[in-house]
């Protein structure tokens, strides 16, 4: 790896770096680019990222690290990615932003490639984004499976999955309240579950990611409702589109690792 990365003094302008959280994110984003391979790759767990950026900084958590990761891929900065058991770290324009780029000066690159059997875990890329970001085959495999009315930078591609169902019944209940008011602020029709795929993709779609936001909230639903609230606004406000709850949880995960929703449900400001 070199010594040191270009910064292109564009990034000083660039809508999606000022649109961050906070300045420690930008700060975050902009020194881990120093440390991206020749092939723009680096690592993605976000201890391993702490440990690189902030060895000296003990008021820098991983979880903060990990909200800020998220939020990078959100913003359509990053993709993350899951190969040989570990997380990486890919950057789309990369090379566009280093001028004079010598890949033939640098060893080959240790990490592995976004390939067919990669997991994306956070960001999606346009077809030909991810061909410069992978070796050999076409990417038709990452898509086909289960491609979304509208796929959201930071909105994982993941194969259904169903959780156990709650020993507590009430929590269905909150979750279908929580479902309801998703439904009534996006203005979004609820999902079909008449035939075994519609009710697979409204797993997906819908009751697993009101799960994650009802988890984060201890299944608090003025609590829920307001991550939700915050989420969907911040997603209009950068006009991108919100087709379902999964849409938001990528926003929702990270405005609550900011910690933006007090406990009365209420948004508060982080000092």
């Amino acid at each position: 790896m070199a010594r040191g990365r270009m910064i292109n003094k564009a990034i000083c302008a660039d809508k999606k770096i000022n649109n961050l959280s906070n300045d420690t994110s930008r700060l975050a984003f902009t020194w881990l680019v120093i440390h991206a391979d020749k092939e723009g790759r680096t690592h993605g767990d976000p201890a391993m990222v702490r440990s690189m950026l902030f060895p000296r900084r003990d008021d820098v958590t991983v979880e903060q690290v990990e909200s800020y990761i998220t939020e990078w891929a959100v913003r359509g900065l990053i993709v993350r990615y899951e190969s040989n058991d570990d997380l990486w770290i890919w950057f789309p324009n990369f090379e566009k932003n280093q001028l004079g780029l010598r890949k033939e000066r640098e060893p080959d690159s240790i990490i592995p490639p976004l390939t067919e059997d990669c997991r994306i875990i956070d960001g999606t890329c346009t077809e030909d984004c991810l061909l410069k970001g992978r070796e050999g085959k076409g990417i038709s495999a990452l898509n086909d499976s289960a491609t979304p009315d509208v796929v959201l930078p930071g909105e994982a591609i993941d194969p259904p999955r169903t959780k156990p169902a709650s020993k507590d019944n009430g929590r269905n209940k909150i979750r279908g309240d929580l479902e309801q008011y998703f439904a009534k602020i996006s203005n979004t029709p609820l999902p079909k579950r008449e035939t075994d795929g519609q009710r697979k993709a409204a797993a997906k779609r819908w009751w697993n990611p009101l799960a994650d936001i009802l988890e984060m909230t201890d299944w608090n639903l003025t609590q829920a409702r307001s991550l939700v609230t915050m989420a969907y606004k911040q997603m209009k406000k950068d006009d991108l589109t919100i087709s379902a709850p999964q849409s938001i949880l990528s926003v929702a995960i990270s405005l609550h690792a900011d910690g933006r929703v007090g406990a009365n449900g209420k948004r508060t400001i982080r000092v």
